[in-house]
């Protein structure tokens, strides 16, 4: 019931938007402040651009935890966060069987898989 509030941090959202990495499960909840904030066509961009950049690192073979603060987890799955991080995308996209099937591949990879996803850096999670 305080919407002005939300509003308010949901546009806080929005203005970190250049500090997250274009492959980072954090853009997921970069559209779901653009959507709140009335701006859908800016979320999809935001949805599309995370698939289009898995895509892109799938295709060159490219680690997708390059520059992340994950690389000291010995336990970390890359493909499991792959499949996480696809599936939020295809969630934004409003794809949701897809988005289950990648959630469900991701969790069967990594049962703590959005643990690892959102854990802030350095948390050694």
């Amino acid at each position: 019931g305080r919407s002005q509030e939300a509003a308010e941090n949901f546009r806080k959202v929005v203005a970190e938007r250049d500090t997250m990495r274009v492959n980072s499960a954090y853009r997921f909840y970069l559209g779901k402040a653009l959507e709140k904030l009335g701006r859908n066509d800016e979320a999809r961009e935001v949805y599309q651009g995370l698939l289009a950049e898995l895509d892109r690192r799938d295709s060159s073979g490219e680690d997708h935890l390059s520059g992340e603060a994950f690389h000291f987890d010995p336990d970390r799955n890359p493909e499991a966060l792959n499949h996480f991080k696809r599936s939020l995308a295809l969630e934004g996209l409003g794809r949701k069987e897809e988005a289950a099937a990648e959630r469900n591949k991701a969790v069967g990879q990594d049962s703590i898989v959005a643990l690892r996803a959102f854990s802030p850096p350095r948390a050694g999670w």
